[in-house]
């Protein structure tokens, strides 16, 4: 048979044949010709000697065989004309199922003519062993020139891991044009998966991954996708490739599981997709797809420090109302662990007040990043805000209360009975307390502070005739001091004394001040009359209208009870303080009065609390009178040298006491007159011992008490002249 130059063209019904299980004849005879002369334009992998290195681990390429000529001794490709080859080498990376193709893939219109290609085995072009041929690969692989022909090329074989093996690519008869050579190993390549999305929230947005084919199939290849990995669901179940849509990606959809914990952020889980047909058996697990958690949960936890109570609780955003019940002061009780309605909603929890406890503190953990938490201890709440909340928290709030110090006044008032006010600071509210029983305590209402560890000062409001003399208080917080100020009548509570859960109990004690009433009584006359005082007895004049009749002066509040004290009148001309009488002195009280001074001096006990001392101050417009009778013994007649004794009684007939009395009696006799000397007392008829002499027989007798008489007695010695001319 005469064979021309180029390749024997089949008849089309035999190309239609062509594939990868093509007729044993069809090689045959392309090895018959390997011997032809050809010719064309070189390339630079146009010689087998220069062929292209591809990657090992697959890859794509484009190319053209325009200008491209054959070798001699080059195998003879698929149908008659010239060989228009280019030559790759590939070195197998791994034992395995290898595939190469010319298939124009979805969006891709590369290779535009028909295509053939052979693997073969060898070192030099003439002496090559054949692995696979192909010429058309069938339906689905498809060149432009030709559409829905599937003249592309494809072929597979098992390749020998560090095995070169040599590619080459031809035209149908001489056809030349551009093409796409896609290789690769489909079972090392495996399957190209690719996170477009990547998280999923439960109940929300879904995740997505693609899944892709590394190399050209020999046929369909369906990939399972697993539907339930442990958090969520995955689909379609199934992905199915072809020749042209091998390398294009496939979108598989991730659904979270929407559960009811709070599970946080998490992965979607481990499980495999698999694959079969076309020559893939591979199997890759999916990528991981972030899960994120829609379910935020919401524990709270009370602490009540200084006492136990039962405390209620409300809430937004699904809190549920609860009652935490302590125990144990300062121990923590937590109540049931449940989910917000909204996971990322700004959320408010509210404890009910409680009397006799406040909010001292608020704190939460396990928010969601950049989230905060707002306490208010005076509303008793805490707001949570959106990202405080984000889905996968497990917050814990706990709420501090501590109790609420208490405090109680009892009133004492020794000396008499009466209300007494008081206010005071820290939520301390105004409050009166009567006493009935002079000394005798009477307890106000107990009250709740407002706040622990705040100063506090109680003051009660002055209460005319009362002194405050004591303040005491007990039970208050350890370390606590409670400071009196008596001259203010309060007491003020240092933070430490109003501690927490302290009983604070504060006893005032008033006493009722001493009071001095003067009543002026004037015999004889009417006047002004001036008095003063100590322990606060203010200066005061009182003036009479009728003699006899007393005048009573305005009473006054003494300074202090128990205290000596002085009330002295300024005796005016012409009067003397006759007497004084005092009422109303305290038990075991005394008044001393001096007449001739004025003062009347009270010991401490008269002035004891709630005594009402009356004294009444009687002065007598002064009336001197003295009477003096003389006598002489012997009686006369006399001689010339006798010595007569003359006795001189002095009687105070008058109404005031007599001082610094004397006698001075003019003698017109010529013998030695002695003067009155020899002062005695010889009548004490008024007043006992009210009569007193400084110095005895000075010839002065120094006070006579009304009603009472002294005798004088002086000497005379007669003489001639007495005799002669005055007998």
């Amino acid at each position: 048979m005469q064979l021309t130059r180029g390749f024997y063209r089949f008849p089309k019904s035999i190309k239609r044949m062509r594939g990868f299980a093509r007729p044993f004849f069809a090689l045959s005879i392309a090895l018959l010709l390997t011997s032809l002369s050809l010719s064309g334009t070189a390339h630079a992998n146009d010689t087998f000697a220069n062929a292209e290195a591809l990657a090992p681990t697959g890859g794509s390429l484009t190319g053209t065989t325009t200008g491209t000529t054959g070798e001699t001794g080059e195998p003879a490709t698929f149908g008659a004309g010239t060989l228009n080859t280019q030559w790759y080498n590939w070195t197998a990376p791994a034992t395995g199922l290898a595939t190469f193709a010319t298939c124009n893939t979805t969006g891709n219109t590369t290779t535009n003519f028909d295509t053939t290609l052979g693997v073969y085995t060898g070192t030099a072009v003439n002496a090559l062993t054949a692995v696979a041929t192909n010429d058309d690969q069938g339906a689905g692989c498809e060149e432009t020139a030709n559409p829905g022909s599937g003249w592309a090329a494809g072929l597979s074989f098992n390749a020998t891991a560090g095995t070169t093996y040599h590619i080459q690519l031809d035209g149908y008869t001489s056809a030349v044009g551009n093409f796409t050579l896609n290789w690769g190993m489909p079972n090392i390549g495996g399957l190209v998966t690719a996170v477009t999305t990547p998280s999923a929230t439960e109940g929300g947005a879904t995740g997505a991954f693609t899944v892709a084919l590394s190399a050209p199939p020999t046929g369909t290849v369906s990939v399972t996708v697993p539907t339930a990995p442990a958090n969520c669901t995955l689909a379609p179940a199934t992905l199915s490739f072809t020749f042209a849509n091998w390398n294009v990606p496939q979108t598989v959809t991730v659904t979270a599981v929407n559960d009811t914990i709070v599970n946080g952020t998490r992965n979607c889980g481990v499980a495999n997709l698999t694959s079969s047909g076309g020559g893939y058996t591979a199997t890759k697990a999916i990528p991981a797809i972030t899960v994120l958690d829609n379910d935020t949960s919401i524990t709270i936890s009370k602490i009540s420090n200084g006492g136990v109570a039962a405390f209620p609780f409300t809430g937004t955003n699904g809190v549920p109302n609860q009652t935490l019940t302590t125990a144990t002061a300062g121990t923590a009780v937590t109540g049931t662990t449940s989910l917000l309605t909204t996971a990322g909603t700004a959320t408010t929890i509210t404890e009910t007040a409680v009397a006799g406890y406040a909010t001292t503190a608020i704190a939460c953990t396990g928010l969601g990043a950049g989230g905060t938490a707002t306490p208010n201890l005076v509303a008793g709440s805490v707001t949570l805000d959106a990202a405080a909340t984000i889905g996968g928290s497990a917050i814990i709030c706990t709420f501090t209360n501590g109790k609420r110090p208490t405090l109680t006044l009892t009133k004492i008032s020794n000396g008499g009975v009466g209300a007494f006010t008081f206010t005071g600071t820290n939520g301390w509210a105004s409050q009166t307390i009567t006493t009935a029983t002079a000394g005798t305590g009477v307890a106000g209402a107990t009250q709740t502070l407002t706040t622990a560890g705040a100063a506090t000062t109680i003051t009660e409001t002055s209460v005319a005739g009362y002194a405050v003399t004591a303040i005491s208080c007990t039970g208050l917080g350890v370390g606590g001091t409670a400071t009196p100020n008596l001259s203010s009548g309060s007491v003020t509570l240092d933070a430490a004394a109003v501690g927490p859960a302290a009983s604070i109990a504060c006893t005032f004690t008033n006493t009722k001040l001493p009071t001095a009433t003067i009543t002026k009584v004037s015999n004889g006359g009417v006047g002004a009359f001036s008095f003063s005082g100590t322990n606060g007895f203010a200066n005061q004049t009182l003036t009479t209208a009728v003699a006899g009749t007393g005048v009573s002066g305005a009473t006054q509040i003494l300074t202090a009870a128990s205290t000596a004290m002085s009330i002295t009148e300024t005796i005016p001309s012409g009067y003397f303080l006759s007497s004084v009488s005092c009422t109303g002195l305290g038990s075991g009280g005394t008044a001393t009065p001096n007449l001739t001074t004025g003062v009347v001096a009270f010991n401490a006990s008269a002035t004891a609390p709630g005594s009402a001392i009356a004294c009444t101050y009687t002065n007598t417009k002064a009336a001197p009178s003295l009477l003096v009778v003389k006598t002489v013994s012997p009686a006369g007649p006399f001689d010339v040298g006798q010595t007569i004794t003359y006795t001189y009684k002095v009687t105070n007939n008058g109404n005031v006491p007599m001082q610094n009395i004397s006698i001075n009696d003019t003698h017109n006799g010529t013998g030695v007159f002695s003067g009155a000397k020899s002062e005695t007392l010889t009548t004490d008829l008024g007043t006992l011992g009210d009569s007193t002499d400084t110095a005895a027989n000075d010839g002065v007798w120094s006070v006579l008490g009304v009603g009472d008489s002294i005798t004088f007695t002086a000497t005379y010695i007669v003489t001639q002249h007495d005799v002669d001319f005055l007998q």
